[in-house]
């Protein structure tokens, strides 16, 4: 009995566990999404895929400087459909891992794997597999990997995997102000140097030689009318196509990680404020939900600090999965809307209450003190 009860948790404790258990349920969920097949690729994806055909072949600004998903797609050696499909379903399995280990780190097992849960039934998560033509989980990866080397206070690692991240997606960089506020405190000058001197080194190389991407269009008008105007249009309509992205890309998740809030530690407080150049993105982002669904490396490890007891994380991981995957595929529309406020307020007035939340410390489990 006592061996078996040491073998279970040493299992719960095993990343190896974690990974696959990950790449198994993200596999399912990829499955039942129906993913698209080469020909039904549009949008971002076509970019992708011309930097997977040929990797030296000019294509259109930014996406050409994302390269690392398209080249470790190409190095797979598969074809266009099961390569992108792998290095999706294992980024995204990675980036789940990497925030399960940040939980793991100060908290029990069963708070670990609820983050590995959350994250696999994200809206980050979820919108990927959706289309996995698209290098964000790459970036999702990355992030995670930066916030777990934080919290082991791994400055000058976390300040290079921010650097290289830029390869991934420029997203990974707003994580950069996190590496410097966190190194000029701890007087990490080797961390300070990584940051300020690599990341506009590899930029310019970037986008002044051909040694990473291509030389056609080096730099991408984020901040023109033009730009600006594009993305307006592109929603559809401002208002609407902006709550859609907070009722989807934030979801129950935000409202879980309020809840944990109170629990979190110094470090993953500090982690908090990415969640502010991820909402100012949307000014310049052709895709709010995505760019939003970024949230899920911040909201997921704090929600994860709370000890929910196991109604409250069924509770959480049924309302986040009923969101990303549910209220995401309805119509656009003001149904769409009304649905995902639904779906958050009914979390809000369940969670704190029980059998969904722990009593508070002063609670005696009666009311009384």
């Amino acid at each position: 009995m006592e061996r078996c009860t040491s073998a279970r948790a040493g299992l719960l404790r095993s990343p190896l566990a974690a990974f696959l258990s990950a790449v198994v349920a993200l596999t399912a969920i990829w499955i039942a999404a129906g993913p698209n097949s080469v020909a039904e690729i549009s949008g971002d994806a076509r970019y992708y895929l011309a930097l997977w055909r040929e990797p030296r072949e000019p294509t259109a600004p930014p996406f050409t400087y994302r390269v690392l998903s398209p080249w470790l797609a190409r190095l797979s050696g598969l074809d266009a459909f099961w390569a992108f499909a792998v290095v999706t379903i294992v980024a995204l399995a990675v980036a789940g891992v990497l925030l399960w280990a940040v939980v793991l780190r100060d908290r029990t097992p069963r708070q670990a794997w609820l983050a590995l849960g959350l994250f696999v039934v994200s809206p980050a998560a979820v919108y990927s597999l959706a289309d996995h033509y698209l290098v964000d989980p790459l970036a999702y990866a990355f992030l995670a990997g930066v916030l777990l080397l934080l919290h082991r206070n791994r400055l000058t690692l976390a300040a290079a995997v921010c650097v290289a991240g830029l390869l991934a997606k420029e997203p990974v960089l707003f994580a950069g102000p996190i590496v410097l506020l966190l190194a000029v405190r701890t007087r990490a000058w080797p961390a300070i140097v990584v940051l300020l001197t690599g990341a506009p080194a590899l930029y310019l190389v970037i986008h002044r030689t051909n040694w990473i991407a291509n030389g056609a269009g080096r730099e991408f008008p984020y901040f023109t009318e033009g730009n600006l105007g594009s993305v307006i249009s592109n929603q559809g309509g401002a208002l609407r196509a902006g709550l859609i992205a907070l009722v989807v890309g934030f979801g129950p998740l935000a409202v879980a990680a309020a809840l944990g809030w109170r629990s979190t530690a110094s470090v993953l407080r500090l982690w908090a404020l990415l969640l502010i150049p991820i909402a100012l993105a949307v000014v310049i982002a052709g895709d709010w939900i995505r760019m939003l669904a970024y949230s899920a490396v911040v909201f997921v490890p704090i929600a994860a600090q709370y000890e929910w007891p196991p109604a409250g994380a069924a509770l959480t991981l049924g309302a986040t999965a009923l969101s990303s995957i549910g209220v995401q595929k309805m119509p656009e529309s003001w149904l769409q809307v009304l649905a995902g406020v639904a779906m958050i307020a009914l979390y809000t007035i369940l969670a704190p209450r029980r059998p969904f939340s722990t009593p508070p410390l002063w609670d005696d489990g009666r009311g009384k003190r």
